[in-house]
């Protein structure tokens, strides 16, 4: 069973070794947000988004091309979500593959995520 200890550990291993990465994609679709690194994938530690557009607009996170979140509506004009998810994590894609962030309509979202890159 693991102690108190070494779980404070792994949590500040992995803030250590957090890099960070952000766009601001203002068209429907796949933006890259993390560049595939062979042989690792990347797990999304904390997430900050915010719509700077006058609509509503829907954001998922993929995997490639494959969903790894829930839809997330961001209303209109500063409508934002964010979360901390260490000591875990909120999604991760599939070891090589790049991390996108997917918009549902032409609307500019400021993205930002704190990951790890794991084996």
């Amino acid at each position: 069973m693991p102690t108190f200890s070494s779980a404070w550990d792994r949590v500040t291993s992995e803030r250590n070794s957090q890099l960070r990465a952000g766009q601001s994609p203002a068209t429907s679709g796949n933006t890259e947000l993390v560049a595939a690194v062979t042989g690792k994938r990347i797990k999304v530690v904390w997430v900050l988004m915010t719509n700077a557009g006058a609509s509503n607009v829907s954001v998922k996170f993929q995997s490639a091309t494959t969903d790894i979140t829930l839809v997330h509506e961001l209303a209109s004009e500063g409508g934002g979500w964010s979360m901390n998810f260490l000591p875990g994590f909120y999604c991760q894609t599939v070891v090589g593959q790049a991390l996108n962030v997917n918009l549902s309509g032409n609307v500019q979202v400021d993205v930002e995520v704190g990951y790890v890159l794991e084996d």
